[in-house]
């Protein structure tokens, strides 16, 4: 069986690619403003994960990256939205694998016969999945407490992000959060 050349190997006078580790060719290697960057913004996300202060991974990336401050808020700004991202991931995964093991756990505990694990196991599936929560009021008299709920986030939002703590894209709980620090560590 004939191989076939890539596309250096065919045309005439075109040397071929430098051949890499297992044969193939070689992928360029990052320059050296990607490298830092992507290690020093994953090393970021890691230090923010373990607690360390926005201020600090500013002050950090000035230090080691050699960053200017702009440049320093903008990487860490985008390493806290890179979390955000996944634990908003990691929420939807682990809710997906409870539902798959308590619909398993309901499949073999009809198989078993037993109603009472079975039972258990559809009222948690229910919960988890908000089936118990009252439905919106169709005729709009008296409002739900998701409706009350919701009314008093946008309240917390207007008060929230005038303040410009962080991006306007990051959920209303992040905005929440930098104000309590900020009380925390500034004061009133």
């Amino acid at each position: 069986m004939a191989t076939q050349g890539t596309e250096a190997e065919r045309r005439p006078g075109t040397p071929p690619a430098p051949a890499g580790k297992h044969g193939g060719p070689r992928r360029p290697s990052p320059g050296p403003s990607e490298l830092p960057s992507t290690t020093l913004r994953d090393r970021l996300v890691l230090l923010l994960t373990n607690g360390m202060s926005v201020e600090a991974a500013e002050g950090y990336c000035v230090r080691q990256g050699g960053m200017d401050l702009d440049t320093a808020r903008r990487t860490v700004a985008e390493a806290r939205q890179r979390i955000t991202v996944a634990a908003d991931y990691a929420r939807d995964e682990q809710l997906g694998k409870a539902v798959m093991r308590l619909d398993d756990l309901y499949a073999k505990s009809i198989a078993a016969q037993d109603t009472r694990t079975a039972l258990q196991a559809q009222r948690e599936l229910n919960r988890l999945l908000g089936l118990y929560s009252p439905k919106d009021n169709a005729d709009g008299d008296a409002p739900t407490d998701a409706q009350e709920a919701l009314g008093r986030l946008e309240l917390i939002a207007s008060y929230l992000l005038p303040l410009k703590l962080t991006d306007e894209r990051y959920p209303v709980e992040e905005h929440a959060r930098l104000a309590s620090e900020t009380i925390r560590t500034r004061g009133v």
